[in-house]
């Protein structure tokens, strides 16, 4: 078992669970399960599934979200060999680009941001990823 997460007693809504995986080994392909147990104590299982967990893809951390600080922090899952950093505004206007190189760890000013929301994007040699942030 890799982890367990308690669900709803009852719910008459969708719930979605989630859970993030850490890679245990250089494999690029993980089989998963999951196991239901419930309240009378049975279990059942679904079906299994793979997952191509390409090492390549970059996870992240943006905070804080929303933003009422001086500086917005990226923390990277590796050092970034390249990266790029553009954030719009809601009107799609660009307000700050830079270009990082071997970096893990990157700080935006934000402290002339307008309340309202703002896309940041980063851009790696091979993909891009957009997030938004409140301000």
């Amino acid at each position: 078992m890799i982890s367990s997460i308690s669900g709803a007693i009852q719910s008459n809504q969708l719930i979605n669970y989630s859970y993030v995986f850490s890679i245990f080994n250089d494999a690029k392909q993980h089989y998963f399960r999951l196991k239901q147990v419930d309240l009378d104590g049975s279990v059942s299982y679904s079906k299994i599934i793979g997952s191509n967990c390409n090492s390549d893809v970059l996870t992240y951390t943006l905070y804080p979200n929303p933003n009422h600080g001086d500086f917005l922090y990226i923390d990277l899952n590796t050092i970034a060999e390249s990266i790029k950093i553009k954030v719009f505004d809601n009107k799609s206007e660009l307000i700050y680009q830079s270009d990082f190189n071997k970096i893990s760890h990157i700080k935006v000013p934000t402290n002339h941001w307008k309340a309202g929301l703002y896309f940041i994007k980063l851009t790696t040699e091979d993909r891009t990823y957009i997030e938004k942030i409140i301000r």
